[in-house]
């Protein structure tokens, strides 16, 4: 009988430890995003013109440096900072704001974003758990909802 009560909670423990792992999950790639905010936020403070992120494919975050005057997002002669893949089945859901088909949010002078007129809004999801994260353009700063 002790065996089987033991059995039962180690069952039940199993199914809490795997959802909490992909709660875990899902915050840790929009963790990642946001990092990957603050390190283009640095750079244009830094002096770097036209730091830029946007979002290719549901699964990717790339990172660039955008040659044009006015960013127009990725395109030839933009030099490519980083590409990130979200790992463990997590993507983007929907992805509202940012500027063109592919979202993309620059900074400007000081660490504020550029282009976008409404806060950029990206929804990561893996199964049924969701993490949203916020960039308010007229400060750059970005936030996980």
């Amino acid at each position: 009988m002790a065996l089987a009560v033991a059995g039962v909670l180690t069952a039940a423990s199993l199914v809490m430890t795997g959802q909490f792992g992909k709660k875990d999950r899902v915050r840790y790639e929009a963790e990642q995003v946001v990092n990957r905010l603050w390190e283009l936020r640095a750079h244009s403070t830094r002096g770097m013109r036209n730091p830029c992120m946007d979002f290719p494919n549901p699964t990717t975050v790339r990172l660039y440096r955008d040659s044009s005057t006015v960013p127009q997002g990725f395109g030839a002669g933009d030099a490519l900072i980083e590409s990130y893949t979200y790992g463990n089945g997590v993507l983007a859901l929907s992805i509202t704001g940012g500027t063109g088909a592919d979202h993309f949010i620059c900074f400007g002078g000081r660490g504020i974003a550029g282009a976008a007129g409404a806060p950029l809004l990206l929804e990561l999801v893996r199964d049924n758990t969701r993490k949203t994260i916020r960039l308010l353009p007229a400060t750059g700063i970005a936030k996980i909802l």
